[in-house]
């Protein structure tokens, strides 16, 4: 053999060793292209799944946010690179692709031009295709709400995804369901009610390796539906920033502060005021007699300074808030009559950090105030609190206020019920005849879901100067 011909023999058996080991270290390309749905997050669903499928797959993405692929639109997959870089995707030539188009395509004026849509997907997908070379429509996640961006959501989930599914018949493209496996969570989507979370993102990118390769990973299990008290807490934290009690569990409690008295909105999730769908915190009532309660109806927040100082003609008379210790900075709730409202309704004073009550006699008729709390779940409560009668004065016509706790059952939400029971009473407090302070306690009450935990404050014959503090009108949830 000549020289010439042992040279040529090397050269031939390093092409075919170099040919091989490139055989064998090569990786299956993956292309995506899409809109922002396939790449708004710092972590996307393709970087979720680039990185199940491991080292032996290139994963490209090629997307632009607000693109469809209808060609009379703004934002089009047939506009010039560089603007939109993904429209190289085709001379990426992937193993796969997947295209991930249709909610931009969902909206109003995009759709009412469905047949160009539907005709330039069907394009868009013989591009890509080839032999060995697979396509495969992934489908976009369903919208929680209607879009802000303008993407209808009845459009989206009624009209588009079933066109794209049609589409893959015609082409022979596959389908990769990523919108069935996110209907109905509530954890998967963002507050503008299309994009996914984190966690939306991590479904999508598992569902779409699964389907790629077969193999199976767990999917994150959807939360528990929430309940109606929680439903309601949710809508009444848009009219309130104060901490809602849903469903008090064993050891949890619900505490009575200043910020409760002064919302003006009340505490209902209606935003309305002192109302009778207030059955997640605590409301104001006054009674003249023991089965007769009125709500608290007026916030103070609501008036003018001069209704503060003169009051309301035929409503209210007299100085609001007379009686109070920061009257400039202390708001509650009184009661829309034809009173004197100087000192008379609940109220919230933040610069000392205290909830007063102020009990009255009007016209000679026994009177009382109350605070009640609707149970919101099934249970044994404990009840506490200190009372003080911040204007104690030895008068002989005086006697200082007295407290009972009630549990009232089979509440109709209009008024309180007839048949109630007393769990546990106290007093006199103050007015020279007992301590200035005094506790409540009750203990061990068997409630059902709705019954009415009732503190009513009892001035005891004379009204005029029993402002009574209440420091930390706690419930607690025991079992």
């Amino acid at each position: 053999m000549t020289q010439r011909s042992i040279s040529w023999t090397f050269l031939v058996a390093a092409l075919v060793l170099c040919t091989a080991a490139a055989a064998a270290t090569a990786k299956t390309k993956v292309c995506v292209v899409g809109d922002s749905l396939a790449t708004n997050e710092k972590v996307p669903w393709p970087a979720v799944m680039a990185k199940l499928l491991g080292d032996d797959y290139e994963v490209r993405v090629f997307a632009a946010n607000g693109l469809t692929v209808q060609t009379r639109t703004y934002r089009t997959i047939w506009g010039p690179p560089p603007r939109y870089e993904h429209v190289n995707a085709r001379d990426y030539r992937g193993d796969i692709t997947l295209v991930c188009f249709g909610a931009n395509a969902a909206k109003p004026g995009n759709w009412s031009r469905k047949g160009e849509w539907v005709k330039m997907y069907k394009h868009l997908i013989g591009m890509y295709k080839g032999k060995d070379r697979k396509v495969y429509i992934v489908l976009p996640p369903p919208a929680a709400t209607e879009s802000p961006y303008g993407i209808s959501r009845k459009i989206l989930h009624e009209q588009t995804i079933p066109a794209l599914k049609e589409i893959a018949k015609a082409t022979g493209a596959e389908v990769i369901d990523a919108h069935t496996p996110l209907l109905g969570r509530t954890d998967v989507t963002c507050d503008d009610g299309l994009y996914p979370t984190p966690l939306g993102h991590e479904i999508i990118g598992k569902v779409v390796y699964m389907a790629l390769t077969g193999k199976t990973v767990e999917i994150p299990a959807a939360p528990e539906p929430p309940t109606k008290e929680e439903i309601a807490a949710e809508d009444a934290a848009k009219h309130c920033k104060l901490p809602c009690v849903v469903a008090l569990k064993p050891g949890e409690s619900a505490v009575l502060t200043p910020e409760y008295v002064q919302n003006e909105k009340g505490d209902g999730p209606d935003g309305k005021g002192n109302t009778n769908d207030d059955t997640w915190q605590f409301w104001f009532e006054l009674a003249h007699s023991p089965t007769t309660y009125h709500r608290l109806s007026l916030a103070t927040r609501t008036l003018t300074p001069d209704q503060r100082q003169n009051g309301v003609p035929r409503r209210i008379t007299g100085p609001v808030g007379g009686w109070l210790p920061n009257p400039k900075e202390t708001e509650g709730w009184i009661f829309g009559t034809d009173w004197d409202g100087r000192g008379e309704g609940v109220w919230g004073d933040l610069k000392a950090q205290q909830v007063l009550a102020h009990p009255y006699v009007e016209k000679n008729s026994h009177c009382c105030l109350a605070i009640s709390f609707r149970v919101p779940a099934d249970g044994v409560y404990d009840v506490t609190a200190t009372l003080t009668d911040l204007k104690s004065v030895n008068i002989p016509q005086m006697t200082g206020i007295t407290w009972q706790v009630e549990l009232a059952h089979d509440w109709n939400g209009e008024q309180s019920p007839k048949a109630y029971k007393i769990a546990a009473k106290g007093g006199p407090i103050g007015d020279g005849k007992g301590p200035d302070s005094g506790p409540v306690e009750a203990k061990g009450l068997e409630c059902k879901k709705g019954d009415l935990i009732r503190l009513v404050i009892d001035p005891n014959k004379y009204w005029g100067t029993d402002l009574t503090k209440i420091d930390k009108l706690t419930i607690t949830r025991v079992k």
